[in-house]
């Protein structure tokens, strides 16, 4: 397969998804990342530990949906998610849009 033919490929699948679909497919991950990221920064101190775990919880079930992973995953995550939003000291450091981004870096083109 020559390069002008992988070229051909990919540019027909990608005129194939709408504005939105290409939008959410570059930028999603990360700003998923930023959104908990936020919610952990928001949920600081004594409200971490009374709803940090609540609402780290419901942001990674909604993100799981969103992915459209598995019942597995999607438990992983939601108690991932709490679990983070949980922890004292992780407010100021963006792990999760740091991992997100990794993510989507790692990802090779579809």
């Amino acid at each position: 397969m020559t390069f002008n033919h992988q070229q051909q490929k990919i540019d027909e699948s990608l005129s194939q998804l709408s504005w939105g679909e290409r939008l959410f497919r570059s930028f999603g991950p990360l700003a998923a990342g930023y959104i908990l990221d936020f919610l952990d920064l928001v949920t600081w101190g004594a409200v971490g530990l009374y709803l940090g775990s609540i609402l780290g919880g419901l942001m990674g079930w909604w993100l799981a949906v969103v992915y459209r992973l598995g019942v597995f995953a999607q438990c992983l995550l939601t108690v991932l998610t709490a679990f983070y939003c949980l922890l004292p000291g992780t407010e100021l450091l963006p792990l999760a849009t740091i991992i997100m981004a990794l993510y989507r870096f790692s990802k090779k083109h579809e």
